[in-house]
Parts: C-alpha cells; sequence; structure tokens
C-alpha cells in the first residue's frame, strides 16, 4: 500500500508539473498569436482611434512612411519583455516547478 500511494504521489507530480509546463506554453503561444494578429493588422479595417481629429492629424503630419509596424506600441512591448523574460528563466532552469509540489 505504501509503495503503490508513493507512486501514485510521484506520478501526480510529474503531472502536475506537465501540466505546469502546457499551461504556459498555451499562454505564450495565445500572447504571441495576440501581438503577431495586431501587428499585422489589415490597414483597410476601420481602427477606432481614427475618429480622434489630433490623432488623425498627428498621423497625417507624421514624417514617418506610412507603413506597418512604424508606431511602436509600448505596452506591447513590455508584454512581450516580459514574456521572454519569463520563458528564458523557465528554460533555463527547468526546476522551478519542484517549489509548486512541495
Amino acid at each position: 500500500l505504501h509503495f503503490a500511494l508513493g507512486n501514485h504521489l510521484r506520478v501526480m507530480q510529474s503531472f502536475r508539473r506537465d501540466a505546469g509546463l502546457t499551461l504556459i506554453s498555451i499562454s505564450l503561444g495565445a500572447g504571441a498569436m495576440y501581438l503577431y494578429f495586431s501587428w499585422t493588422r489589415r490597414d483597410d479595417e476601420p481602427k477606432s482611434e481614427s475618429k480622434d481629429p489630433v490623432f488623425t492629424s498627428r498621423v497625417a503630419t507624421s514624417p514617418l512612411p506610412k507603413s506597418k509596424n512604424t508606431l511602436v506600441k509600448p505596452r506591447s512591448f513590455s508584454v512581450d519583455t516580459h514574456m521572454m523574460d519569463a520563458l528564458t528563466e523557465v528554460t533555463e532552469n527547468p526546476d522551478i516547478f519542484d517549489g509548486m509540489n512541495a
């Protein structure tokens, strides 16, 4: 009975670690897809910011060429940086999940 219980606990620990890795990879993939689709948004789609006259005049008088990815979104960039930091931390020491099982 003791051996079976220990084996079951070991299986549950490895399953919990795999579930944590799966959740992290799913959320990273969803975040990357969201960032990709928000960057590669088509130009003919109506944008809510274009109703603002200050925004449209600022875009019209902008010296930058009107192409994609010229406007830097600081919020997306900071989220992306935090995600990459978390990803490198997980890949550099995968034993970070051992603390969850304790």
